[in-house]
C-alpha cells in the first residue's frame, strides 16, 4: 500500500508539473514572454495583469525545482508541497487574476491570512518544528493556529462545490463513454490514428492539453480532502511538539487565542461596509418647504449632521459605486451554489442552508446591498457633492479599473482629466499684428506612445471679443493638410461623435471638432491621435503616433497686457513637461507645469498700443462699430434695481472668501442702487430675501450653510418664484465654476425681464454652458465674468449704446446694405471676423433663436466669415465619406440641436461568478487562464501589424 501511495504521489506531482511546464513555459513563454513585458511597459496590457500571469507561469517551475532539490525521495512531502502549497497558491493567483478585483480591508485580510498560512506550512514542510529557537516556536504555533483555521475555512468552502461538481463530472463522463460506444467505428478510429501519426507535434500538444485539463479537474475535486488533511496534520504535528516543549495547555490556549482573534478580525472588518452608513445618513431628507424665508432649524440641524459625516458619506458612496469591482457579487444575488444543488434534487430548505453557509464563509467578498446601488450612489453623490463622481473620485475609479482586465472606452471622459497619455512635444505661437488688433496662430505637435488611438480634449476660454478663424490637422511636413468647414453646431457634434464611436469597430480617420460653448468658452476635441506601431523586425521598439494641429484666432490687443492666449479650464488625455518646446516667434517661453500657455504675450517692445475706432458694414444691412472706452464709460451704475442670487451649494463652500468679497463690493454699489439679495437653497423653493433698506445686515456669508447641488436652472427658478412681482433691470448670479456635466438638455429656465449676468467667483470659467442657458444669456443681453466690478460697469451702459467688451464699446446699427465690408481707415476686410462675431452676438439677442430659420441666418454669417460661434462649429474632415455624413446631418431639422455631453465614461460590468448567469465547469479557471494568454498574443500581433495613420 505504501509503495502504491509513493508511486501515485510521484505520478501526480511530476506528471502535472512537467506537462504544465512543457505546455505553457516551453511553448508559450518564449513566444510571448519578452513581448509581454514590453507590451506592459508601453501600455498595451495592464502591468498588474502581466505580474499575475507571470506568477502563474513561475509557480510550477519553482515547485518542481524545490521537489527535485529537497523532496524527490520523499513522496509524502511531495504531496504536501503539491496540495498544501502549489495547488492552493496557483488557485489563489487564478482567483486574484480573474475574480478578485480591487481589494478592500476585509478581502485583503482574508487573502493575507491565506498567504500567511501557506508560508507557515512551507516553513514546517521544509524545516519541521523549530525546537531550538523558543521565540520562533511560539511564532510557529501561532502560525499553525492560522493554518488550522484556514484549513477548515477553505476546505469547507471547496467541499460545498466539489460535491455537485463531482456529480456533474461523473455524469458528463458517463454520457461521453455512452456516446463513444454508440457512435465509434473501427474505420473512424483508424482514421483518427492515422491523423495523429501525420501531425505528431499538434497531436502531442493536444494530448498534453487534454491531460492538463482532466488532471486539473481531478485535482480540484480532491482538493478539499487533501488540503484539509495536510493542514490539519501540520497543526497536529506542531501542537504536539510545542506542547511537549512548552506545555500542552499553552498549545491549546495559543491556538484558541489565534483562532479567536482571526475570526474577530474576519467578522469585524466586513461587519458593516461603508455604504450602509452613507445610505442611512442620506436616507432622511428635509421636508419640502415652500418659500417662506430661511430654512427651519430642523432642516439646518439635519444637514449639519450630514456635513459632519462627509468623509463617511464619500467613502460609502464610492464603495457602492465600485462594488462590482471590489466584490464578487451582492449577497442577495449570490445563488449559484443553490442552483447547482437544485440540479441534484436537493430541497429548497437544504439549498438555502448551504447557500447561507457559503455566503457566510465568503462574506468579505460579498457586497451588502443591491446590484443597482451603482446608479443610486452616482445620483446621491451628484446631489450631495455638486459634481459627478467620476470627476472628483477619478483616482479611486481608475485604480479599480486597473485591478481588472476591463478596458476604458475610446472617448476621453471625466476619468481622463489628468491622464498622461498623449504628449505635447512642441507648441508654437506667433502673432501677426495690425494696429490694435491681430491674428494669433497656435501650432502644436502631438506624440502618442500608447499602441491605441487616443482622443485629446481641451476646454479653454478666450476674450469675449475674440473670433476663432481657422482649424487644421496635418503632419509636421504639411500642418495645413486637412482644413476645417463651418457647420451647424448640432450637425458637427453628431458627425464627430459618430466617428469616435465608429472607431471602436473600424480603423479611425482623423476628425477634429471646435465648438463655442459659452460667451468665452470653447471646446476642442481631436480624434484620433494615432497609436504607436511596432517597427518590423524589432518588436522592442515602437514608432510614435504623431499629429499636428493649427488654430488661428483674431483679437484686440490689450494695453499693458498684450495678446491674450487661451486659458485652459480642463484637459483630458494630453500632457506636457518642462521639455515641451514652447516657441514664441524668435524666443522660447517659460510656462508653469500646470498651464497650457502663459496668460498673454507681452506688448510689442517700444511701442504702446493706441486703441482706435473700427467700423465694418455687412451686406446684411448692419454696421459694427468698436470704440475705445473712455474713463466716463467705466463707472459703476446708479439708480438701478439689481437682484443678486447667491449659490449655496456644497461646492461653493470652498469659495466663501471670494463670495464675501463680492458681497462687500455689492454693498458699496448699494449706496447708489437698490440691491436685493436672494439665497438659492438645494432641493427647496426657498430663498432668503432682504430689502435694500437693511443692506448692512442683509447677507452674512459666514451664516450660510453650503449644502447639496444646485444648477443654474434651479437657482433662477427659485429666484423667479421668490421675487414675486418685483421687477429688476439686472440679475447677478454669484456661483462657482459649477459642473456643466450635471446640466440637462431639457432644463427649463424662467422668462427673465432683466439681463442675466453670471459671476464665477473661483476665477475659473466652467468648461461649457448648456445651449439653453447660453441662449438665455444671449437673449437677456447678459454675460459672464469672474468678478463683480466688470459686470457692474457693463450694467451701467444703456442697452441702446451697445455693450462693453475687452476695453471697447461694441455697437450694432442698421444701415443700407453695401456690396462689401470696409474698414473706416481704408484697410482691407481682415477685421471682418471680429466684427462678425459681434454681429452674431447681437443677432442672438434680437432674433428668436428657437426657430431654425433664425439660426440659419446667423449661421450663414459665420460660414461666410469663417468663424466659430455659439451656433456654428468648426469640423475638420479628411475623406469623402465624412463629408457625405456631414451633408446629411446639415440637412436635418435638428442640425442646431447640440446635446449636453456629461463626459461620463461607460464602465464595463464585470461578470459575477456567484450568480446563476451560467454554471461553470471545474476547469473554467484554467481555461480562462490559457485563453487569456492566447488573447494577449493575438492582441500583440494585431498591434504589431496595425498600419500607420495620419
Amino acid at each position: 500500500m505504501k509503495r502504491f501511495i509513493a508511486i501515485a504521489s510521484h505520478l501526480i506531482f511530476w506528471s502535472w508539473n512537467l506537462v504544465f511546464i512543457g505546455l505553457i513555459n516551453i511553448w508559450l513563454l518564449p513566444e510571448i514572454g519578452i513581448a509581454l513585458l514590453q507590451d506592459a511597459r508601453t501600455g498595451l496590457i495592464d502591468p498588474t495583469l502581466t505580474v499575475s500571469l507571470l506568477a502563474l507561469l513561475i509557480i510550477p517551475p519553482l515547485c518542481t525545482i524545490l521537489g527535485v532539490w529537497k523532496l524527490r525521495s520523499r513522496p509524502t512531502l511531495l504531496m504536501r508541497l503539491f496540495f498544501g502549497v502549489e495547488a492552493p497558491l496557483f488557485t489563489l493567483c487564478l482567483l486574484r487574476l480573474f475574480l478578485i478585483r480591487q481589494l478592500t480591508p476585509a478581502t485583503a485580510f482574508t487573502l493575507g491570512l491565506l498567504a500567511f498560512a501557506m508560508f507557515m506550512f512551507t516553513i514546517e514542510l521544509l524545516s519541521g518544528y523549530a525546537a531550538r529557537n523558543s521565540k520562533l516556536s511560539w511564532v510557529q504555533m501561532i502560525g499553525h493556529g492560522v493554518i488550522l483555521l484556514v484549513g477548515a475555512w477553505a476546505g469547507t468552502l471547496l467541499l460545498l462545490y466539489t460535491v455537485p461538481a463531482s456529480v456533474s463530472v461523473l455524469s458528463g463522463l458517463g454520457q461521453s463513454i455512452s456516446w463513444f460506444f454508440q457512435n465509434a467505428t473501427l474505420s473512424g478510429l483508424f482514421d483518427g490514428f492515422i491523423d495523429i501519426l501525420s501531425h505528431p507535434a499538434q497531436s502531442l500538444m493536444g494530448l498534453m492539453m487534454a491531460f492538463l485539463v482532466f488532471s486539473s479537474i481531478a485535482i480540484f475535486l480532491s482538493m478539499p480532502y487533501a488540503f484539509v488533511h495536510c493542514y490539519l496534520q501540520a497543526w497536529k504535528r506542531i501542537r504536539r511538539a510545542f506542547g511537549q516543549q512548552h506545555g500542552h495547555n499553552n498549545s491549546w490556549i495559543t491556538t484558541g487565542i489565534t483562532v479567536a482573534i482571526s475570526c474577530a478580525l474576519f467578522i469585524g472588518l466586513q461587519a458593516k461596509q461603508p455604504q450602509v452608513k452613507a445610505f442611512s445618513l442620506l436616507e432622511t431628507t428635509p421636508s419640502t418647504e415652500v418659500f417662506s424665508g430661511p430654512l427651519s432649524s430642523e432642516t439646518i440641524e439635519l444637514r449639519q449632521q450630514q456635513l459632519q459625516n462627509i468623509d463617511a458619506i464619500r467613502d460609502g458612496l464610492v464603495n457602492a459605486y465600485l462594488h462590482r469591482y471590489r466584490y464578487l457579487s451582492p449577497w442577495r444575488s449570490s445563488n449559484r451554489l443553490s442552483e447547482m444543488y437544485r440540479s441534484l434534487g436537493l430541497r429548497e430548505g437544504g439549498r438555502d442552508f448551504l447557500q447561507t453557509v457559503h455566503n457566510g464563509l465568503l462574506s468579505p467578498f460579498l457586497y451588502q446591498g443591491k446590484d443597482n446601488d451603482v446608479q443610486k450612489a452616482e445620483q446621491l453623490y451628484e446631489q450631495f457633492f455638486d459634481a459627478p463622481i467620476q470627476q472628483l473620485e477619478r483616482a479611486d475609479i481608475r485604480e479599480a479599473l486597473q485591478a481588472t482586465s476591463n478596458r476604458d472606452e475610446t472617448q476621453a471622459g471625466l476619468l481622463d482629466l489628468d491622464q498622461k497619455v498623449v504628449y505635447l512635444a512642441s507648441q508654437e505661437v506667433s502673432v501677426q499684428s495690425k494696429d490694435d488688433w491681430g491674428t494669433i496662430t497656435i501650432h502644436e505637435h502631438y506624440e502618442n506612445t500608447t499602441p491605441d488611438d487616443q482622443e485629446i480634449f481641451y476646454a479653454f476660454s478666450l476674450p469675449e471679443s475674440a473670433a476663432i478663424t481657422g482649424l487644421w490637422l496635418g503632419t509636421a511636413e504639411n500642418p495645413l493638410l486637412f482644413p476645417h468647414v463651418v457647420s451647424p453646431r448640432g450637425a458637427a457634434q453628431q458627425v464627430y461623435n459618430g466617428e469616435v464611436e465608429r472607431a471602436q469597430f473600424q480603423q479611425a480617420v482623423d476628425p477634429a471638432l471646435l465648438e463655442q460653448v459659452g460667451p468665452q468658452q470653447y471646446r476642442l476635441r481631436v480624434f484620433p491621435i494615432p497609436g504607436s506601431t511596432a517597427i518590423p523586425d524589432n518588436r522592442n521598439v515602437r514608432e510614435l503616433g504623431t499629429l499636428d494641429l493649427t488654430l488661428t484666432y483674431q483679437e484686440m490687443e490689450q494695453a499693458d497686457v498684450g495678446w491674450a492666449l487661451p486659458q485652459l479650464s480642463e484637459k483630458r488625455n494630453i500632457y506636457w513637461t518642462e521639455d515641451t518646446v514652447r516657441a514664441r516667434g524668435n524666443r522660447f517661453a517659460q510656462v508653469d507645469e500646470e498651464d497650457w500657455m502663459e496668460r498673454a504675450i507681452a506688448p510689442r517692445t517700444g511701442k504702446s498700443v493706441t486703441p482706435k475706432e473700427h467700423t465694418v458694414t455687412f451686406p446684411e444691412g448692419y454696421q459694427i462699430t468698436a470704440t475705445p472706452l473712455s474713463a466716463a464709460q467705466q463707472q459703476l451704475p446708479t439708480d438701478r434695481r439689481i437682484a443678486v442670487v447667491i449659490d449655496s451649494s456644497y461646492s461653493m463652500g470652498e469659495h466663501a472668501s471670494e463670495l464675501q468679497q463680492a458681497v462687500s463690493q455689492l454693498k458699496e454699489a448699494a449706496q447708489q442702487n437698490l440691491i436685493d439679495f436672494y439665497t438659492a437653497v438645494d432641493g427647496q423653493a426657498s430663498a432668503t430675501f432682504k430689502e435694500n433698506a437693511s443692506i448692512e445686515s442683509s447677507i452674512v456669508v459666514s451664516d450660510l450653510q453650503f449644502y447639496g447641488s444646485l444648477q443654474p436652472a434651479d437657482m433662477l427658478n427659485q429666484f423667479a418664484q421668490a421675487k414675486s412681482d418685483t421687477n429688476y433691470e439686472a440679475v447677478l448670479l454669484l456661483t462657482d465654476k459649477g459642473s456643466y456635466e450635471l446640466n440637462t438638455d431639457d432644463a427649463e429656465y424662467p422668462a427673465l425681464d432683466a439681463s442675466l449676468w453670471i459671476v464665477h467667483l473661483d476665477e475659473q470659467m466652467p468648461t461649457a454652458y448648456a445651449d439653453n442657458l447660453l441662449q438665455l444669456l444671449e437673449s437677456s443681453q447678459g454675460g459672464v465674468d469672474t468678478t463683480v466690478l466688470p459686470v457692474l460697469q457693463k450694467i451701467a451702459l444703456p442697452e441702446s449704446e451697445g455693450t462693453i467688451l475687452d476695453g471697447y464699446q461694441w455697437k450694432v446699427t442698421s444701415v443700407s446694405p453695401e456690396a462689401s465690408t470696409t474698414d473706416v481707415d481704408g484697410e482691407d476686410d481682415a477685421f471682418t471676423p471680429i466684427a462678425a462675431r459681434q454681429l452674431i452676438r447681437q443677432q442672438g439677442r434680437v432674433l428668436d433663436t428657437s426657430q431654425v430659420s433664425a439660426l440659419d441666418a446667423v449661421h450663414a454669417i459665420a460660414k461666410r466669415t469663417s468663424i466659430v460661434t455659439p451656433y456654428s462649429s468648426m469640423l475638420v474632415l479628411v475623406d469623402e465619406r465624412q463629408r457625405q455624413l456631414l451633408a446629411e446631418a446639415e440637412a436635418s431639422e435638428d442640425r442646431f440641436d447640440r446635446e449636453v455631453e456629461d463626459g461620463k465614461n461607460d464602465l464595463t460590468d464585470p461578470d459575477s461568478p456567484l450568480t446563476t448567469a451560467s454554471v461553470p465547469e471545474p476547469s473554467q479557471l484554467l481555461g480562462v487562464f490559457i485563453a487569456a494568454i492566447a488573447l494577449i498574443t493575438l492582441k500583440r500581433k494585431s498591434a504589431r501589424t496595425q498600419p500607420p495613420q495620419i
